[in-house]
């Protein structure tokens, strides 16, 4: 299949970052929390002089946006904000998606090393709505490596109109709770996460996640579950196949390659592609029922496992991408068996 993984489109849309109902409360002794949208699993540190909370939202229109978004209060009343973003933006790299940020009086993009990271750097006044206004930010931007997912972070001073960019530079450098998500984001500590059913997440556009979606390639019109999960089509740039990437959450990062075959049984569908069956004993658990294990195949980066399923005529093939071989698939069964009654559907239609 040789699947290439393709960026995933992201919009930042410049909105106030109001209150959700029912954050999550960081204790003040700090603990690990995983982030609903990105997935990281952030050790808070210890902060007994706010109440800090966790929350997020994501909205689907032309392109996917979403953010966490860790709140700091005094007193009930707003005091500092941190949003973090992970994904491969729409405005390019990370200097890019750093100088697309929507920023009065900006200072120009700099430079700056900090947590073993190279960082694109640049601040100014964020406008939010409503009574907030305009604020004092600073927004962040790097990666990790190349084709991994930008971390972009905007630190909020709220209350605070003249900050100097030196101090925002110098109070982000010595943030505990920076390092801390700049850490996870570094060393490839994330967490179970479903986004779409967290207490502390609101979809803020109009389309939900259980939506129809055509895959080009295949001709599938697949309606996606309510799975917890955001999905988001893309065909190949080249081959036949189909990509659904969970964009939500960005970490730990999975796609699903999809092909459909016209063959009679599984290991000609195998055959015709030219590849052998797998070796004896190879398992993935908690598939739903018809499905097999296939081959191994090998994407420009990371693993590629793959499972099969014969409905009517045609076979099914979905190479599950990710950064280790999968060897459970229990949360995925939903997008599998919708992916599985798209093709039952077009065949009952011809």
């Amino acid at each position: 299949m040789n699947a290439k993984p393709l960026l995933v489109t992201l919009v930042l849309v410049a909105v106030c970052a109001a209150r959700e109902s029912a954050p999550i409360e960081i204790p003040a002794a700090g603990g690990r929390f995983v982030l609903p949208l990105t997935g990281l699993a952030v050790s808070f540190p210890a902060n007994a002089d706010v109440r800090t909370e966790l929350k997020g939202s994501w909205s689907l229109s032309t392109s996917f946006d979403a953010r966490d978004v860790i709140d700091e209060l005094k007193d009930g009343k707003l005091v500092g904000g941190t949003w973090v973003l992970t994904g491969h933006f729409d405005a390019g790299d990370a200097r890019a998606a750093v100088q697309s940020a929507d920023l009065a009086d900006a200072w120009p993009t700099t430079t700056l090393e900090a947590w073993g990271l190279t960082w694109q750097v640049r601040g100014g006044k964020f406008e939010f709505a409503g009574a907030l206004g305009a604020q004092s930010t600073i927004v962040l931007a790097a990666q990790r490596s190349e084709n991994y997912p930008t971390l972009l972070l905007y630190r909020h001073f709220i209350g605070e109109p003249d900050v100097s960019g030196e101090a925002m530079l110098a109070r982000v450098k010595s943030s505990p709770l920076i390092a801390a998500i700049v850490k996870a984001y570094r060393d490839y500590h994330f967490g179970a996460s479903f986004p779409t059913r967290h207490p502390a997440v609101r979809n803020r556009g109009n389309s939900p996640p259980d939506r129809t979606v055509l895959l080009k390639r295949s001709g599938l019109q697949v309606a996606l579950p309510d799975d917890g999960y955001v999905w988001w089509p893309k065909e190949a740039s080249e081959g036949g196949t189909d990509f659904l990437h969970r964009l939500g959450p960005t970490f730990p990062e999975l796609s699903l390659d999809v092909l459909v075959v016209d063959a009679p049984a599984v290991p000609a569908a195998w055959s015709s592609l030219g590849l052998s069956p797998p070796p004896a004993g190879t398992v993935i658990a908690n598939l739903p029922d018809g499905w097999v294990v296939g081959p191994e195949v090998t994407p420009s980066s990371g693993k590629e496992s793959t499972i099969a399923k014969l409905v009517g005529d045609r076979v099914l093939i979905v190479g599950l991408i990710a950064n280790t071989v999968t060897t459970d698939v229990e949360t995925l069964r939903p997008i599998l068996e919708a992916l599985a009654a798209s093709i039952a559907k077009k065949n009952a239609a011809h």
